[in-house]
């Protein structure tokens, strides 16, 4: 049985599926615009979802962390561009 617990994305509190994916949480909840690219300021959204290309590099609990390999967890703080 998967277990509801709070997030905080873009400090508007959620409810979200213990450990999902954060990027899989983002994307059912209509997040696909993660972070702009350094350089260009480009839209970055998810690619891989592996972990291997670092397009889904977000702040989470205030560390940039892959949306794609990291877990959701009671009173995560997700921060978007």
């Amino acid at each position: 049985m998967n277990k509801s617990v709070k997030i905080t994305i873009n400090n508007k509190v959620y409810e979200a599926t213990k450990g999902r994916s954060v990027a899989l949480e983002l994307f059912t909840k209509n997040f696909y615009h993660l972070r702009n690219s350094p350089k260009f300021k480009n839209r970055r959204g998810f690619f891989c979802m592996i972990g291997s290309c670092q397009e889904c590099l977000i702040l989470i609990n205030e560390k940039k962390m892959l949306a794609c390999t990291t877990k959701i967890e009671e009173g995560m703080k997700i921060e978007l561009c």
